[in-house]
């Protein structure tokens, strides 16, 4: 079955490539008023996760637009040129990055789900003069998994699968950068960093603060920005430095506070079908 699931993939893969980006749009525009109003996928879960947030979004077909646009431009992703890749998304701070390798330092850089994150496993080794390792969440079908870890890593990035990545990342000794989405519900609860995140307490990731502060090393925030439809701006900033006093779940409130701006910024593009606050502390043994 999972070979079934791969053949149909690469079959449906293969039709996305030969549409051209404006009629891709025209596409999802129609996934994203199905997904909306016939579906209703994550319906129950959107609005939950904007009035616990306390955001409004005038229409709410937005947030399904921008997940539909990420979806079919990551299915591009394997046809997409280096050109096109460098005209569509753009790095701003890669300087930081490069200035830290000569040095010989490693450091994190972390972000959250806003807009097309999946462009950036791309670009970033096509400017970045270091090595580099994106932590991911491998797929459960094994011919998926093999064809789109190819697909990810073709400009040179390294992958890392979450499950045990804490454990190699904190045991690397050569100088190397290491890049983690970061605003997502933790597997592992009984480590999760409580902090506030919109006025909820949220159970976060751990390992980007608590690795950065075990090595000694700073950490550098991505903030992703639809510029238009298929076009992207990422900045880089930091978000603290290698000798910073701050304990670790003080670092994840921090880093949360800068997702907070960034969502506000451009409320629609974060993944908004992600059920973020399903975990309660005072359920955790």
């Amino acid at each position: 079955m999972d070979f079934i699931v791969y053949l149909l993939t690469r079959a449906f893969i293969g039709l996305v490539w030969l549409i051209p980006f404006r009629l891709l749009y025209i596409l999802s525009d129609g996934l994203a008023y199905f997904l909306c109003y016939v579906l209703k996928y994550r319906r129950k879960i959107v609005e939950s996760n904007l009035k616990r947030s306390g955001i409004e979004i005038p229409r709410l077909v937005d947030v399904y637009k921008n997940l539909c646009d990420i979806v079919l431009e990551s299915l591009k992703t394997p046809t997409i040129s280096d050109t096109a890749l460098s005209e569509r998304y753009v790095m701003k701070g890669i300087e930081i990055c490069n200035n830290y390798n000569k040095e010989n330092i490693s450091f994190v850089i972390a972000g959250a789900h806003m807009s097309n994150w999946e462009w950036a496993v791309l670009k970033f080794p096509m400017i970045y003069e270091g090595r580099t390792s994106g932590v991911y969440k491998p797929l459960n079908n094994k011919y998926l998994e093999t064809y789109f870890s190819k697909v990810r890593s073709r400009t040179g990035m390294g992958l890392l699968a979450m499950k045990g990545s804490f454990e190699v990342m904190l045991k690397e000794s050569r100088p190397s950068s290491f890049i983690l989405v970061s605003d997502q519900n933790p597997s592992n609860v009984k480590r999760a960093h409580w902090v506030d995140f919109f006025g909820n307490d949220t159970a976060c990731l751990h390992g980007m603060s608590e690795l950065a502060c075990e090595k000694k090393i700073p950490i550098l925030y991505f903030e992703t920005m639809r510029d238009r439809r298929g076009y992207y701006t990422l900045t880089l900033s930091k978000l603290v430095d290698a000798d910073t006093d701050l304990k670790p779940v003080e670092i994840t409130q921090l880093f949360m506070k800068r997702v907070e701006k960034t969502i506000l910024k451009q409320p629609a593009n974060w993944l908004w079908t992600h059920k973020r606050w399903k975990h309660k502390r005072k359920n955790i043994a």
